[in-house]
This record gives C-alpha cells, sequence and structure tokens, in this order.
C-alpha cells in the first residue's frame, strides 16, 4: 500500500505548499481539509519525505536563470519554497527558516 501513497503525497506536497504560500492559509489546515474529505491519513514520516523533496525542487529551480519569456517564474518557486519550507518547519517541529526575498 505504501506504492499508492507516494505519488499521492508528492502531489499534495506541492500543490498545498503553493496554495498554502499563496493564500495565507496554513498548510496544515489545508491538509486536515483534504484528510477530512477524502478519509485518507499520512504519517509525519511521509510529509516529511515528501516536503523535502518539494522543497530541494523549489530550491534547485529558484536559483536558476530567469527565462526570457517567464519572467515570474523564479519569483513564483520562491514562494512556493517559502511555502514547503515553512510546512516542513511546522511539521517536523524544526526553528523556521529565514526570511529572504520572494
Amino acid at each position: 500500500t505504501n506504492a499508492c501513497i507516494g505519488p499521492v503525497i508528492l502531489d499534495l506536497a506541492f500543490f498545498i505548499s503553493g496554495l498554502a504560500a499563496e493564500s495565507g492559509i496554513p498548510a496544515q489546515k489545508l491538509l486536515e481539509i483534504y484528510q477530512d474529505r477524502t478519509g485518507f491519513s499520512f504519517t509525519c514520516r511521509d510529509i516529511g519525505c515528501a516536503l523535502a523533496a518539494v522543497s530541494g525542487y523549489y530550491a534547485v529551480s529558484a536559483g536558476k536563470a530567469v527565462p526570457p519569456r517567464l519572467p515570474q517564474l523564479r519569483w513564483v518557486q520562491k514562494q512556493h519554497l517559502w511555502g514547503s519550507l515553512c510546512w516542513l518547519t511546522d511539521s517536523l517541529v524544526l526553528p523556521a527558516p529565514p526570511e529572504f526575498d520572494a
């Protein structure tokens, strides 16, 4: 059954971290809504692993050169990086990430 959880939690980690960053709604609250509506539940370990992967992806991507035809892409990726880092620190009870310009 773990093979079925991986893709779902990764999709949720990407989606919810971005939604939280753009809306201001805490990611944990969004996850709770999802879990209540669907009946799925995830362990802190599953969430932490997915968020580590999502944060790493955004950290690598946000630092690349800005594509000429997508001038806002890196800004959006930095915003989503911030959302995933905040959720990761909240879910694993770690110190908050330092502020940075998005």
